[in-house]
């Protein structure tokens, strides 16, 4: 009886390492400061241990581009919260929540509510910043590459923060930037800025896999996914997809390239 319970214990959790992935590395995700692990950080480590396969962690809170380059190499496994474009080739999962970006002004600038549709004659006498490595939206990355659509587009490597700084210091008339950050900033920092009424991208968030990752496990990962949907109606102060919201924002079939 001994030796059939000792082999049953060698056998058990062989089969439970056979359904996971050889490693599952990635990366932190850290608040806006960038100095302590942020609610989806939480978010995926519980996601990944309900399969079953916790996540190994790499040191360091590099950019969403080196990020992406690390997961091409395959020296991670998965980047979560990056949105489908183009020229990201990764596996992707479902999508687990929607972050909005939006057009803002100072609110001192009202002179560019004017803007009523992309590449309008006021649209071309702003200039505009976004963090560079995001992808945004169709409409944006026509922005990115058009130069007669504003009279200069900024690309900032150095984050959201400085790219906010860019704006504050008259540097910048237009910031693009994921709503979830004026969300997380404090309430009297927020009124310093308003939204345009022209709509710019609802980004469908995802888990973005190297090739190496078995496409059954992330058949697993979707299915929990989507069952964590159906369960919640907020994630990290962001909006969960709905089916009809990924009906109706599923990324574009036209190459145009988070």
């Amino acid at each position: 009886m001994k030796q059939v319970l000792w082999l049953s214990w060698l056998i058990f959790p062989a089969a439970i390492a056979a359904e996971c992935p050889v490693q599952l590395a990635t990366f932190h995700i850290y608040e806006r400061t960038g100095k302590q692990l942020g609610c989806l950080d939480q978010w995926q480590q519980q996601l990944f241990a309900e399969l079953g396969c916790p996540l190994q962690f790499v040191s360091g809170n590099p950019s969403v581009a080196q990020k992406e380059t690390a997961l091409q190499r395959d020296k991670i496994q998965l980047v979560t919260g990056l949105v489908k474009s183009p020229k990201r080739s990764f596996q992707f999962s479902e999508a687990f929540a929607v972050s909005k970006s939006r057009l803002y002004r100072r609110s001192g600038a009202p002179q560019w509510d004017q803007i009523k549709s992309w590449c309008d004659p006021m649209m071309q006498q702003a200039t505009i910043v976004a963090m560079s490595g995001l992808y945004l939206g169709e409409q944006v990355e026509k922005l990115r590459h058009d130069k007669n659509c504003s009279k200069w587009f900024i690309e900032n490597p150095r984050g959201l923060e400085q790219t906010f700084a860019l704006l504050d210091g008259n540097r910048a008339d237009l910031l693009i930037s994921p709503e979830v950050y004026l969300r997380r900033l404090p309430a009297e920092q927020r009124s310093q800025y308003k939204a345009l009424a022209l709509p710019v991208d609802d980004g469908l968030l995802r888990i973005a896999f190297s090739a190496t990752v078995p496409t059954d496990f992330i058949q697993r990962v979707d299915e929990l996914i989507l069952k964590k949907r159906a369960e919640q109606s907020a994630l990290c102060d962001m909006d969960v997809v709905s089916n009809h919201t990924e009906n109706l924002t599923k990324p574009p079939t036209v190459p145009v390239q988070q």
